[in-house]
């Protein structure tokens, strides 16, 4: 295994205590996602792939 999976497989089970309220700021993500979404043409029936 390399370092970079290393890391962030050991980070995984506390990614979220890297946000003070994980809740708000994942609902404040999505909903400027779905603005951008929906700015450029994609309604709720598209798919995306994310590749982060």
């Amino acid at each position: 295994m390399n370092i970079t999976q290393t890391f962030y497989d050991n980070m995984a089970s506390q990614y979220d205590k890297l946000f003070f309220d994980w809740h708000s700021t994942t609902r404040e993500q999505a909903e400027i996602l779905d603005r951008i979404f929906r700015d450029n043409g994609f309604d709720t029936a598209a798919r995306i792939l994310d590749c982060a």
